[in-house]
């Protein structure tokens, strides 16, 4: 049994409901008239929310899951189901210089209302019609992607796809990065952690790499070359090697 598989196959199951509520599958089924062995306030607003929820508990629209992980020899490699539902973002390059005295006083708290960090689920279709040019754009980068993986059978399917243009949506809708940067991060943080195996994965590399290039994914790129390079001198190659 796996509970996070569990978590995954909730999360997915999120829809607006008839008042404009996200809602999920239950995520937790407790009896409300059962004693809780817990802190007694927390568990008089648990009571109390279970009874409101009709007993059974959801993952809210304005919770996120977020963990890190080292990856070397000691740990096995995220699952093909993880890894479409999920960002991975790698931490592998320091820069000293770019370091900073500590701070001296703490940062003051910011204030974030629950709303602030709610996340509809957009469907493909509703984001199309908010912004027509992302998901075109992203199902034309997508299916060259998909043709130079074809023969390692790692391809992308819709629900990676979904992800990276919610993730493309939410960059726009906020103006947080320049549009290829965000798409670079995309690409980087969604397909290139898939990719793992011996010299059948040459020729995929490469055209990805040439892909990328013509795209001005820059990160993505490096990335694909130093892939590229470690087949040469090891024989294997890995996202996370």
């Amino acid at each position: 049994m796996n509970p996070f598989a569990d978590l995954l196959s909730v999360l997915e199951t999120r829809e607006r409901d008839a008042t404009g509520a996200i809602r999920t599958e239950p995520m937790l089924r407790l009896d409300p008239t059962r004693k809780l062995r817990t802190h007694e306030g927390l568990a008089e607003r648990l009571v109390r929310l279970l009874v409101r929820e009709g007993g059974a508990l959801g993952f809210p629209a304005n919770a996120a899951v977020v963990g890190t992980v080292n990856m070397d020899e000691t740990t096995h490699p995220f699952s093909r189901k993880v890894l479409d539902r999920a960002f991975c973002m790698e931490f592998a390059d320091v820069d000293l210089s770019a370091s900073t005295p500590p701070r001296r006083e703490p940062a003051p708290p910011l204030a974030v209302r629950a709303s602030d960090l709610a996340s509809p689920p957009l469907s493909p279709g509703e984001i199309a019609a908010e912004f027509p040019d992302l998901l075109p754009r992203l199902n034309g980068l997508l299916g060259r992607a998909n043709e130079a993986l074809r023969a390692t059978s790692m391809q992308v399917a819709w629900r990676a796809r979904d992800e990276m243009l919610r993730y493309l949506y939410w960059n726009r809708r906020e103006e947080l990065l320049s549009e290829p940067v965000a798409l670079d991060l995309a690409f980087h943080h969604k397909i290139l952690p898939r990719l793992q195996g011996g010299d059948e994965m040459r020729a995929g590399l490469e055209a990805l790499a040439a892909i990328a290039t013509e795209n001005g994914l820059t990160q993505s790129a490096g990335k694909l070359e130093r892939m590229r390079t470690r087949l040469d001198t090891s024989g294997f190659t890995a996202f996370w090697a």
